[in-house]
Order: structure tokens, then C-alpha cells, then sequence
């Protein structure tokens, strides 16, 4: 490819199904009223296995906890999938069959594990089933119980607080069926919703922040300081690092326990590694 510029010519010769496919009725199932309404559910169980991908969730229309990390649904979520997009391609059985074919290390995992391609096999299965409803059979059904991205998939209990007052720094809102949470102290009522902790502060006025925080000693504040370990400015994350162990604590083990387990920047990482280690010597 000569340039750097993905052109419009190019981009009409790649195998990407244009927008409005997904709008389409879904032929094998009825009672989806698109291709979209098929697909979503099965990624977005796929995707949203942790409260960081809250935001995400939300796009999709699903205001819940995170689903719970299964790997029998999440091989039958896959399979779905699979076999939902050669039929979306149009590829024949036996293209669908020659193209598993072409994966030597899945396929020699299986045999190795199962004592045969399971993972073809499967997704011929649901393959075969989705053709039969295509040609007026019965409608196609889920092997999956309860169903993709039910509610009953996923995890229960409130957030870790860290991730709450984060949210509510960010001006996300808290999942429907989460405990209500007091909102994080806000530096200015009438001032919009920050994009990040401390968003519009000067480094000197997050530093205040801190101290104010270390003073009050509550869950709140330990949660707030947990969240100010993201801060980008290096004298501030270590600040809150340095707040956090002197308050030290179960709280503030447990809150940096959760953000570890979190996407973070590498040095919010280690910072909270640091104070994680300094607290085991107390």
C-alpha cells in the first residue's frame, strides 16, 4: 500500500459490512427485530466484564453490573457469533467449514482437550440451526440460559466506592440497581462536570484538595484519594499516594486493592503498588 491514507478506495475494497446491514430483520430469529438486536447482547456480555467499561454499557443500552467472566457462555457467545456473521457474509456451509479449517492452533488445542474440533463443530451447529430457520423452520434458539447479556449473567453488588467517586467526578451516572452512593464533594456547585479528578484545578489546588481530604479521614475521602492516584501530574498522584498511606487502614487496602484490578496509567499503578507495599510493613 503506497501513503499512509486509508482512501475511499480502498476503504470499498475491505470485507466490511456497510451500517445499514445491521438495521436489517434478522431472519433467523423473529423476534429480533434487526441484526443488531441479535449481535449487541452477545458482544456486550463478551466486552463488559468490569465496572471500567461502564460508559460502554451505556452505549449499548444496558445500565447494569458488569457480566460475570464464564467461559462455557462466553465459547457459546463466540460460536453465535461466528456462525451469525457467515451467514451475514453469505459463505456456504462449506465455506464456513473450510475457513475453521485454517485454524490449526484452535483446532489443535480442542482435539488435545476434548478429543475433537470442538469449536468448529459447535459453530456448525448453530450454523445448521440458523439455516433452518432461514428456510422456514423452526426459529432459532439460543443454547445460552439465562439468554445473552441477561441481567441474571452478571455480577451483584455495588461498585468499588473508588470507581463511584470517579463516576461521579466524570459525571456518569451509577448503574440502576447499585445502592445510592453520596456523590463526590464538588470544588464549585455551578461549575459543569469535570471530564477527570480535579479537571480545571491547578496542580496547587489538587494539592489542597488532598490535604483537605487526609484531614477527613472518611470513606468518601479515602475513595477520593483513590481516584486522585490517576491524577497526570506526578507531585500530585504521589501526594495522594503519600495521604492514603498515612491515613493506611482496611479501607484504603481494600480501595487499592479494586483500582489495581482496574485500567490505569502505569504510574497510578505504581504508585498504589507502593503504598499497597509501605501498609503490608504496618
Amino acid at each position: 500500500m503506497g501513503g499512509t491514507h486509508l482512501t475511499y478506495f480502498i476503504l470499498r475494497q475491505l470485507p466490511v459490512l456497510p451500517p445499514a446491514t445491521y438495521a436489517q430483520p434478522c431472519p433467523w430469529l423473529p423476534e429480533a427485530p434487526s441484526y443488531s438486536s441479535f449481535i449487541t447482547p452477545r458482544v456486550l456480555e463478551l466486552t463488559y466484564t468490569a465496572w471500567d467499561l461502564k460508559p460502554f454499557a451505556a452505549d449499548c443500552g444496558y445500565d447494569g453490573a458488569p457480566f460475570v467472566w464464564d467461559e462455557a457462555r462466553r465459547f457459546l457467545l463466540r460460536c453465535e457469533l461466528d456462525a451469525a456473521y457467515f451467514h451475514l457474509y453469505g459463505m456456504t456451509r462449506d465455506d464456513a467449514a473450510y475457513i475453521l479449517e485454517t485454524f490449526p492452533i484452535v483446532k489443535r488445542k480442542d482435539e488435545a482437550t476434548y478429543g475433537e474440533y470442538r469449536t468448529k463443530q459447535v459453530i456448525l451447529e448453530i450454523y445448521d440451526a440458523m439455516a433452518q430457520a432461514l428456510a422456514g423452520g423452526a426459529p432459532y434458539r439460543t443454547r445460552l440460559d439465562p439468554p445473552p447479556a441477561d441481567p441474571r449473567a452478571a455480577h451483584h453488588g455495588a461498585p468499588p466506592d473508588y470507581l463511584v467517586a470517579l463516576w461521579a467526578a466524570r459525571g456518569i451516572d451509577q448503574p440502576a440497581d447499585a445502592p445510592p452512593t453520596a456523590p463526590a464533594p464538588e470544588a464549585a456547585p455551578q461549575a459543569p462536570a469535570p471530564t477527570h479528578w480535579g479537571a480545571g484545578q491547578t496542580p496547587l489546588e489538587r494539592l489542597a484538595r488532598i490535604r483537605t481530604l487526609s484531614d477527613q479521614g472518611t470513606r468518601q475521602a479515602v475513595a477520593e484519594l483513590t481516584v486522585a492516584l490517576t491524577d497526570t501530574d506526578t507531585n500530585v498522584c504521589w501526594a495522594a499516594g503519600s495521604a492514603l498511606l498515612a491515613r493506611g487502614g482496611e479501607t484504603a487496602r481494600e480501595m487499592l486493592e479494586a483500582f489495581l484490578k482496574h485500567a490505569i496509567s502505569q504510574e497510578s499503578r505504581s504508585e498504589a503498588q507502593r503504598v499497597l507495599k509501605e501498609l503490608d510493613k504496618h
